[in-house]
């Protein structure tokens, strides 16, 4: 008989798909069960159940075992892209790498090998008139600000609207006020000119 081991990952094939759980054969009398929210880290989990069938082969890894049920997952196989980010804390800022834009906004992956999310429209820059998706292509490289991050749920929002309106905070409170007069643009071409002098 196989040794069930936690962490273990193997190959296996699909034996029956009930309820939106797949079941997949171990050993003889073993059976093991992948639930739909273990396929992936993005996707929809209903929506990527439709992509197996019976028959299939597929790796998976060993989550839980208390003897008579044993826990797989798929998107495991590959580590969890939460591990990437996981001393990171709201209000840090993070540099992504653009996978898709849209009318949803932009979606973006952390890093190399962090999780993706989606930048909503709202959150794309501090003035309406910046908050264009199409500012950004595939493979583009953007910083945005975590604004909510969850790592036991797997979830993390970001703005860039939220980092620029920092940026503008700080600038006002470094090189001038509200009631100084002075213009943001002037304000942050002293600042530009100032770090310039420094380097």
């Amino acid at each position: 008989m196989m040794k069930i081991q936690f962490g273990k990952i193997l190959d296996t094939s699909i034996t029956s798909i009930k309820d939106n759980i797949l079941f997949c054969n171990l050993d003889g009398e073993i059976d093991g069960a992948v639930f739909s929210k273990d396929l992936s880290w993005e996707a929809d989990p209903k929506e990527e159940m439709k992509k197996y069938k019976v028959g299939d082969q597929i790796k998976v890894k060993i989550i839980s075992n208390d003897n008579e049920k044993v826990a797989l997952s798929v998107r495991e196989v590959d580590g969890n892209p939460f591990d990437e980010i996981k001393e990171k804390a709201k209000g840090d800022i993070v540099t992504c790498s653009v996978i898709e834009t849209g009318d949803f906004g932009v979606k973006v992956k952390i890093g190399d090998k962090g999780p993706s999310t989606i930048i909503k429209k709202s959150d794309l820059a501090l003035r309406k008139s910046d908050a264009r998706p199409d500012r950004w292509a595939r493979n583009d490289k953007l910083d945005a600000s975590i604004t909510n991050i969850d790592i036991a749920n797997y979830k993390i929002n970001l703005s860039i609207r939220v980092m620029e309106e920092q940026i503008e905070k700080e600038a006002m409170e470094k090189y001038g006020s509200k009631d100084s007069g002075a213009s943001l643009g002037a304000i942050l071409g002293k600042a530009l000119g100032r770090d310039k002098k420094e380097d």
